[in-house]
């Protein structure tokens, strides 16, 4: 399982995302669609949309060539400790640990 320890914050630090590498985009679509077609994802129909739409939002960010990772933080990671507490053992909880290791290990999150 993901680990979910926090990183020190650093407010306007951006990274360049160099547009051949789509490495981040891949995994949070993957992430989305397993949310989107979860049946087991516990919560109401209003947290599923709700993860649905902070991911997407993070998504968005990453389509630009630098982001704020303080704003990417905002976005996307609480929906991913979400999905990792509330849906741990599931197919969506090991894709969204393996969102979060990705972005971690990047020092992203």
């Amino acid at each position: 399982m993901a680990k979910l320890s926090p990183h020190p914050i650093e407010p306007f630090r951006s990274v360049i995302i160099p547009q051949s590498k789509r490495k981040p985009l891949e995994k949070i679509d993957k992430l989305v669609e397993a949310v989107k077609q979860a049946n087991d994802l516990p919560g109401t129909a209003e947290e599923k949309e709700q993860l649905v739409v902070e991911l997407s939002a993070g998504r968005k960010l990453l389509e630009a060539s630098t982001i704020r990772l303080a704003a990417l933080r905002a976005t996307v990671q609480p929906a991913l400790r979400w999905i990792l507490e509330k849906a741990a053992g599931t197919i969506v909880g090991k894709i969204a640990g393996g969102v979060w290791d990705f972005f971690t290990g990047l020092h992203w999150l």
